[in-house]
């Protein structure tokens, strides 16, 4: 077990500075039982998500709502905070001790999300247009952390299944669908345990070439889940296909 201890000496130099000055709020999230919220000030084009705003410079203000004072001050490159976050990664979600038993798997509770989130951080570090600052960024990118954009199941649980993470996702962020069944294969045995498509079973030719996201919803414990598909037609027109899976 980990405690949680924001502490930390930062000093800001004139180019953060004058970064400071243009950036504003993009989130905010609390602390569990610290009486902490961890706000989030970056650029606009970061705030809008925009492609390769994600290495940008960003702050992140920890700030006690009971006593109104700023504890502390992060730049996005801090190692330590990243550090911190990764052994504390429970703490940052509110709904964490809300619920008997936690099934979402994070670095701080689980080896395999921990294995996973280091080597996500190992690749940006040895990329060609990557760094040491750079996977520190991206790193961070998750904070502050929004508990309600999370869906938790134990079918997410790392310990029990392996899935293709490109293309499901334990929050409400689309990902981009494959045409190939997404199958979810048993960390016991290693064969597939169960498999589920998005779409329609029969799709139209024309949306062989079109742009698909998907959104997977999963019952916290009941063998049910929802897919929401939605298909971007070369026209700029858009369909969406909602199927329901129940697991036998």
């Amino acid at each position: 077990s980990h405690s949680l201890t924001l502490t930390h000496t930062y000093t800001f130099t004139s180019t953060y500075i004058y970064a400071y000055i243009y950036t504003y709020t993009l989130l905010a999230s609390t602390i569990q039982g610290e009486h902490l919220l961890v706000i989030k000030y970056c650029s606009p084009a970061q705030a809008a998500m925009r492609v390769g705003s994600s290495g940008s410079v960003a702050f992140f203000v920890v700030y006690n709502y009971v006593t109104t004072k700023v504890v502390n001050v992060f730049c996005n490159d801090d190692e330590a905070l990243l550090k911190i976050y990764e052994q504390c990664a429970d703490f940052f979600r509110q709904s964490l001790f809300d619920t008997p038993v936690c099934m979402l798997p994070t670095p701080a509770n689980s080896v395999w999300a921990r294995y996973h989130f280091q080597r996500s951080i190992a690749a940006v570090r040895t990329s060609r247009n990557g760094g040491f600052t750079q996977s520190v960024r991206r790193g961070l990118g998750v904070l502050p952390v929004a508990a309600q954009s999370y869906r938790d199941s134990p079918y997410f649980d790392m310990g029990l299944f392996t899935f293709d993470e490109k293309s499901i996702s334990h929050t409400e962020r689309l990902k981009h669908c494959a045409d190939h069944v997404a199958k979810f294969y048993s960390r016991l045995h290693g064969g597939v345990s169960f498999r589920i498509q998005a779409g329609p079973r029969y799709p139209l030719p024309s949306a062989h070439q079109a742009k698909k996201l998907v959104s997977h919803i999963f019952h916290p414990f009941l063998p049910f889940a929802i897919t929401v598909q939605h298909v971007i037609h070369s026209n700029a027109s858009t369909s969406c296909c909602t199927n329901f899976h129940v697991r036998d």
